[in-house]
């Protein structure tokens, strides 16, 4: 048993190569969602502070709380772990004032950076 880190205290296990990770969202609509999706029953679950884990054959979901703090530590934690090679972030953000974006849509990411972040030294500024 390999844990991550202190602060989801999760076992390398559950880290698939691609991971869905929502952040600030309610547990019980991401798992009605999830189950409307066919993925119903996961083949491992865990759950540590504000934390969720569910891995099924060829995915990994993990909920956290909102704000960056939680996401920082937790994303230090996966990336560290090498497993990870596709992450796709969803959940709700905020709107910039004077921002182009509308709320409620979706917005396509394909490339990310990581600036002024814990995670610079450890994993590079690019991934």
């Amino acid at each position: 048993m390999t844990i991550l880190g202190p602060n989801t205290n999760a076992d390398r296990s559950l880290l698939s190569r691609r991971v869905l990770l929502c952040n600030g969202e309610d547990e019980q609509e991401l798992r009605a969602t999830l189950n409307a999706c066919g993925l119903a029953t996961p083949l491992q679950s865990h759950g540590f502070r504000s934390y969720r884990f569910w891995r099924y054959r060829d995915l990994t979901v993990v909920l956290s709380s909102m704000g960056t703090g939680p996401l920082e530590a937790l994303l230090w934690e996966m990336l560290n772990a090498h497993v990870v090679e596709e992450l796709v972030l969803v959940g709700t953000a905020g709107k910039p004032a004077g921002s182009r974006v509308e709320l409620g849509e979706a917005y396509y990411i394909d490339r990310a950076r990581a600036v002024a972040t814990g995670l610079d030294a450890e994993i590079g500024s690019e991934w």
